[in-house]
């Protein structure tokens, strides 16, 4: 299972990168679970803090 934990605050860009990530993984057969968070809060931490097996992250750097 990859774990795919996006953070993008901005709806345009965050509805691209995911359509992006789900094309990949059916095209590539991949079990994966998606966590998308719109800001660096509460909830994103505790994803990235719990010890979820082969996590990707793709990160707005201009989030607050």
């Amino acid at each position: 299972m990859i774990n795919v934990i996006i953070c993008e605050d901005n709806e345009k860009d965050s509805i691209v990168t995911k359509r992006v990530v789900k094309n990949f993984m059916s095209r590539n057969n991949k079990e994966y679970e998606l966590h998308f968070f719109n800001d660096y809060n509460k909830d994103f931490y505790s994803i990235v803090e719990r010890n979820l097996p082969f996590k990707i992250y793709l990160l707005d750097i201009e989030t607050p």
